[in-house]
C-alpha cells in the first residue's frame, strides 16, 4: 500500500556563512565568504504515488518554500523574498519479455545563490530501458541523463554597483551501458523468503 506523505518545516538561521559577490569603493570586485545577517525559510514537501495503470506507476514529489535573505553590508541593504520550487517524477513502466522503462524528470522554479545571484529555471529528463535476462539473474541497463541537456545555469546579480550576468554548464547528457549479476542458488533465496514469512507470521501471531 502506498501513502502520501507531508512535511512541514520552519527554519531560520542567524549569522548564516555564504560566498557572494560584493565590490569596495566602487573600484575593486572580489569573491568571498560573508556573514549574512539571517534567513528565514518556510518549505513544504509532498510525496506521493500515482498508479496510472497495473503496469505504470509514478512517484512524484512537491518541494515548495518561502525565504527571506536579510544582509546589511556596512550601511547596503538586502533583503530578498522569494518563492522555491522544485517538481520530480519518477515514471517506472513494465513492458513485455522482462523489459522495464524508467522515465525520470526534475524541474526548479527560480532561486537566489550568494546572496545576490538570482538563479533562471532549470531541470532536467533522464531515460532508461532494462532488460532481465537467464532467470532473472543477469539485468542490463541502457540509460540516457539530461536528455535535453536542460541542465545549463544562468544568473544575474545586481548589487552594489556591480552588475553580472553568469552562466555555466557541465557533460550532464551521458549514455551509460550497466550490467549486474545476482550469484547464489535461487532455490536457497526461495526457502530464506519463506523462512522470513514463516518468522514475521509467528511474530505478528504472538503479538496478537
Amino acid at each position: 500500500m502506498q501513502y502520501v506523505t507531508t512535511t512541514l518545516n520552519y527554519t531560520r538561521i542567524t549569522d548564516m556563512f555564504q560566498q557572494t559577490t560584493d565590490t569596495t569603493e566602487f573600484s575593486r570586485t572580489y569573491v568571498m565568504q560573508k556573514n549574512f545577517a539571517s534567513m528565514d525559510m518556510i518549505g513544504l514537501n509532498i510525496s506521493f504515488p500515482v498508479p496510472v495503470q497495473k503496469w505504470w506507476m509514478i512517484y512524484a514529489n512537491l518541494n515548495a518554500g518561502y525565504n527571506h535573505l536579510q544582509a546589511n553590508f556596512e550601511g547596503r541593504i538586502l533583503s530578498n523574498r522569494y518563492w522555491t520550487y522544485t517538481l520530480y517524477a519518477d515514471n517506472n513502466i513494465t513492458l513485455p519479455n522482462d523489459y522495464s522503462l524508467n522515465i525520470t524528470g526534475w524541474f526548479t522554479g527560480p532561486s537566489y545563490w550568494g546572496g545576490t545571484f538570482l538563479l533562471k529555471p532549470m531541470g532536467s529528463l533522464d531515460l532508461g530501458v532494462q532488460k532481465v535476462l537467464m532467470q532473472k539473474r543477469l539485468t542490463l541497463k541502457l540509460s540516457l541523463s539530461d536528455l535535453f541537456k536542460s541542465q545549463a545555469w544562468y544568473a544575474r546579480s545586481n548589487f552594489g554597483g556591480l552588475r553580472i550576468n553568469a552562466n555555466g554548464n557541465y557533460e550532464s547528457r551521458q549514455l551509460r551501458l550497466t550490467a549486474s549479476y545476482r550469484f547464489g542458488k535461487s532455490s536457497v533465496e526461495r526457502s530464506r523468503e519463506r523462512s522470513r514469512g514463516a518468522e514475521s507470521e509467528n511474530n505478528r501471531i504472538k503479538g496478537k
